[in-house]
């Protein structure tokens, strides 16, 4: 399938988590589990081929996030869904009913190389977060 899912744990942040109220807390890890969203649409939209356009602009996000696990999913939508999962994994050899060959499309794997570069990136995103959200409460 092409999509993104990254399932995010605290990263040993629990420590810093501990200095929020349990609402402070769950308003910094969701907008930490947003921003990740926003960061892997965009790499896996910077990734994409450009041919009209319309496959880039079905890739969407979304966050579930329950107690401190959150899962946040990068994927395809949209009516032209089909364009870019055929853009990402490629198609084999394609033909007419009559046998005459009309190519083929090359994968190219953008939501993987997205994914590659989003989990390095993780942890920056929620320490910034974190950051802000301290220095927004008066606790650093």
């Amino acid at each position: 399938m092409a999509s993104v899912h990254t399932h995010v744990e605290t990263f040993g942040l629990q420590s810093r988590f501990e200095l929020f109220t349990a609402v402070g807390a769950k308003k910094a890890f969701r907008k930490g589990a947003r921003r990740v969203g926003s960061r892997g649409r965009t790499l896996a939209r910077a990734g994409a081929p450009v041919k009209t356009g319309l496959s880039k602009a079905g890739i969407r996000s979304s966050v579930r996030s329950t107690g401190t696990v959150s899962t946040t999913k990068i994927y395809p939508s949209g009516p032209h869904r089909h364009i870019t999962i055929w853009q990402d994994q490629g198609t084999g050899e394609r033909h007419k009913r009559d046998g005459q060959p009309t190519g083929m499309v090359e994968a190219q794997f953008f939501f993987e190389r997205a994914s590659l570069v989003l989990d390095g990136e993780v942890s920056d995103i929620y320490e910034s977060v974190i950051d802000e959200a301290l220095r927004a409460a008066g606790l650093s």
